[in-house]
Order: C-alpha cells, then structure tokens, then sequence
C-alpha cells in the first residue's frame, strides 16, 4: 500500500518559504549530535522508573536499531510498532528512516482485529509489541498475513519472536554523522497512522519528512517561543500524532528534552510534572478537566508549568470557568492525523475570541470556510491546504486512494464546521463527519463498528455516535433498532464485540433502544439528531 507520495502543486513555493526543505529529522539529530551530543533530550518515566537519554545516547541506540533492522527489512519496507510511552518508540521512529523504510507506530491498546487489519493493508514486513498477549495474536493471524516476515518484542519475547535489543540491535554500520545512501529523503513516505477521517472507516495517512517538518516547526515552535528552558511532557503515546510531534520530532528541532510517562492518571500527571519540572504541558481537554477537579481536591498544582495546552476537542465554558486551579498559561492547538500541528492559539488572546475551539492558523497554512477564508462568515465546512498537509489517504480496507493533494487544487476537508466570532476569529461549531473522539484524541472508526454490531442477533440496524457522558468527555453509544423485538443490552453488546478482537476504546458505553433510525432528506441516518436526543436523555 505504501508508495510514491503525490506532492502539492505548491510545493516549490512551500520550500521557497522555508516551509519545506531538503533535509529530514535524520539531518537535524545529526545536528544536535554534532553541536551538543551532552544534552538531555529525554526523560523516561515508564514502567515506574526513570532513565535519562541524551543526543548521544538517542543517536547511538538509534544507530544500533538501524543497523539491526537492515537484515530484515529493504528499504521502503513498511515497519510496524505497537509501543507504549517507552524510548524505544521514539528511537525505531529514527531507525527506520535511518534505512529508508516506513514508520507504523500503533498504539498498544488496538485490539487484534484492528491490529491485523493495519498490518495487512500496509504490508508491514516486521512488527514490534512489548505485550506477550498482541505478541501472540501475531503469531495467531500469521497466515493472514504474508508480507510479515519478522517478529520482535521488547519484553520477554516468547519462542519464535526475536528480542530486541538482545537479536536485533547490532554494531553500527557506520558513523553516526555519516549520511546512509538508503535513508529516508524528504519528499519520501516516512511514516503511516490510522484515523476513520469523515466517513467512519479506517484510513492510513501517509506522512514525509517534510510534513512533518512544516507541523512541528509551526505548532511547536509557537507553543515553545518564549520558554528559555521548555521540558515537555504530554500523555500523548510517542505513536500517535500529537505524541510524535512533542516527544519525538520536537526535542530534536527545538532543543529541549521530552517526558514520557505511561501513565495518564491524573495525580500521576502531576506528581510527574512537578518533579521533573515541566514547563509545557500537552493534553486533551477531558484529561485537563480531570487535573483541575484533582487540584481542587487538594492536590497541589506543579509550580513549574508555564503552559497547558489543550488540544483534540473545544474547550467547555464550564471547564475554563474552573482554570485558574492552575495558575498556567492555556492554549489551544488544533489539528488532526491528515494536518498534526494546524492551529494554535496564541496565549494572550482576547477572552471574547473563539480562541479556545481552533487557535489560529500555523504559518504556512490556509483554513477556510466554504463561504469565505478564516473569518469569513456563516457555519460552512472547514478546509485547509499547506505544507503541513499529508501527501495522501489511503483505505485500508480495499487499498483504494481517498484522497490526495492533487485533489481539490490541494484543499482537505476536515470534517468540521465553523464560523466567525464578531472579532474574525474562526470558532468550532460542529462536525459535519461521523467521527467519535476516544481516549487522547484518537478517533475511532464508527463505520467498522456498526459492521461489526449489525452481525448481533438481536440487533436489526445500528449506529454508532457519539455522547457526552461528562462536561468534556466524549463516548460511543450503540443506538439500536432490535431485530424481531429482542432488545440487546449493554453486556450482550460488547462481549459480542470483545470475541471479534473489537479494541477495548471502540465498545460503545450506552445502548439505546429505539423503534426507527431518524433519517435526513437524502436518506441518511441522521447522527446529529440522535446525538442531541443523547445529551438530553
């Protein structure tokens, strides 16, 4: 599935602005080995522990890795990892460009037939886990997956799965300033994430180095401009977007050291923030919510935080009511996979702005609304075209292209509606996808869901959308039709999805009954309506 990316008709002028270059995250950790190999670039809080890395340190395990990886792996070969908060997720990310082949960070908490799915519509060669159980669910499915050759753990690899640092990591090729003729180039595929975008079904977005370059530089560099010595910490897994941006590209571009925890727990959170000093924290605005009703329990808010910044969903009125619990600075970050760093408040915005849904757009980035650009009148779908944007969406059911930068003279849609304040300032108000937020921002597929529910006997018609059990949370539930009267509960639901390899996140939390699905004039099923019939019930 993984190809030749189609770039943007501007992207000689993407590079012409600095936007885009010809360098990659390998020549800037070259960079930062060269200028300073002593500085601390992460801290690693997983598993209860602590261990620091430096440049040197990242850039020797990142060079072991790589020379390991090339036995198994060609260049341009898909590699997949399913890793918790842990460095070695941060240090494959590096080793796989290092030989030219294709990142495939997942997170761990993907269940079986989600993880099969991804590895066999990216033809991965070589997967890693840390976790005995999805360890041996590879070992289950392998005949449905030929292209994977190699399995590796972390952990206590069981019999027939190498171990990686004790039978992959090897001796180093080369200098660790000496370029590789098959490394990653900056207009290559170099990394692959999942979301269901607007229609529900699963997508891989494919990623160069110099998408990812134009997301970090913007965002970051705006969240970071100001802090003399920023330590970053986000729960964020080092494998979805928002975790690769902060703790994997940023530490490296912007020269401060990353916190990795593997526990998002609040109190954990900010006893962590608090003893490593951490200046600008990442989370979403549910995870927020969470520390403030924690300080306002008696827990004492980190004296070090500079900044909180929020991002994966708008921020509720009743939740900045309560901020001053934490005496930081708040700012909001937009973006999604197919557009990682998009918008970014600027942390001095004026309190009667809409500020606080979308920030504002990075340098680089054009977002619009249907009837007008940033500001520019009623509720319209919301789209965006600039260096940040990915270089194509692919299904991962059929392999088919669902879109890519030639489309549309490079415009995306992301699936949100806005309109604009009375200031100019374009303010969230819907989404006009079918999408459903879990844990982290992470979106999950309603469409593969509902396929899988409608094939419970009880159940008739099915859709999944979303609710909000909590002021900033957001849930799936399971709105029903019954088949022939029989009313499926909760438990039926869920355990149904559970023997299928359903991911644990994906189960919808509520099920409700009714008699008919509400359609639109088209012959849709009107999710919007069902989600407002939700909040109220």
């Amino acid at each position: 599935m993984v190809g030749t990316p189609v770039l943007p008709a501007r992207a000689a002028s993407y590079r012409d602005e600095g936007h885009w270059r010809d360098r990659t995250h390998l020549d800037d950790l070259r960079d930062a080995f060269s200028q300073a190999p002593d500085r601390r670039v992460l801290v690693d809080r997983s598993q209860g522990g602590r261990r620091e890395m430096s440049v040197a340190d990242l850039v020797d395990r990142t060079e072991r890795l790589a020379a390991g990886l090339s036995r198994f792996v060609s260049p341009g070969e898909p590699v997949a990892y399913l890793l918790p908060n842990r460095w070695e997720a941060i240090a494959l990310f590096y080793a796989c460009a290092r030989i030219g082949a294709v990142a495939v960070p997942m997170p761990t908490s993907l269940g079986p037939t989600q993880v099969t799915q991804r590895l066999r519509s990216t033809g991965a060669v070589l997967a890693v886990t840390n976790e005995a159980g999805t360890t041996s669910v590879l070992a289950d499915v392998a005949d449905d997956l030929p292209a994977l050759r190699t399995r590796v753990a972390i952990d206590a690899a069981p019999e027939g799965v190498l171990d990686l640092h004790r039978d992959v990591a090897a001796e180093p090729h080369r200098a660790p300033d000496e370029p590789s003729p098959d490394e990653i180039g900056s207009d290559d595929v170099a990394l692959v994430l999942f979301t269901s975008g607007t229609t529900g079904t699963s997508k891989a977005v494919l990623h160069t180095p110099n998408t990812l370059h134009a997301s970090v530089r913007g965002q970051m560099g705006s969240l970071l401009s100001g802090d003399d010595a920023p330590r970053v910490l986000t729960p964020s897994v080092a494998t979805h977007a928002i975790g690769i941006m902060a703790s994997v590209l940023s530490p490296v571009v912007h020269g401060h050291d990353a916190v990795l925890v593997d526990d998002d727990n609040a109190s954990h959170v900010l006893a962590v923030c608090a003893e490593e000093d951490v200046t600008l924290l990442m989370v979403g605005p549910s995870g927020y919510d969470g520390l403030l009703d924690r300080v306002g329990d008696g827990a004492t808010p980190p004296p070090s935080l500079r900044t909180i910044a929020l991002g994966g969903a708008p921020l509720a009125d009743a939740v900045r009511r309560k901020s001053d619990r934490i005496p930081a600075v708040l700012r909001i970050h937009w973006g999604m996979t197919e557009v990682p760093g998009g918008g970014v408040s600027g942390g001095d915005d004026d309190e009667a702005t809409s500020w606080h849904t979308m920030g504002h757009p990075v340098p680089g980035l054009e977002r619009v609304a249907d009837d007008g650009a940033d500001g520019g009148g009623g509720i319209a779908p919301v789209h965006v075209r600039g260096p940040q944007v990915c270089v194509g969406i692919v299904d991962s059911g059929d392999g088919s292209t669902v879109w890519t930068p030639a489309d549309d003279d490079g415009w995306f849609a992301t699936g949100d509606l806005a309109s604009a304040d009375p200031t100019g300032v374009l303010a969230f108000v819907d989404r006009a996808s079918d999408e459903i937020k879990g844990p982290s921002g992470m979106i999950i597929p309603t469409a593969e869901v509902e396929e899988l529910l409608a094939a419970h006997p009880d159940v008739g018609q099915v859709v999944l959308v979303a609710y909000r059990p909590g002021v900033q949370a957001e849930a799936p539930a399971a709105v029903v039709v019954p088949q022939d009267g029989r009313e499926p509960d909760l438990d039926s639901l869920t355990r149904f999805l559970r023997e299928r390899g359903t991911t644990e996140w994906y189960l919808p939390q509520r099920v409700e009954i009714v008699q008919s699905l509400p359609r639109n004039p088209q012959g849709k099923v009107d999710k919007k309506a069902l989600r407002a019939q939700l909040d109220k019930s």
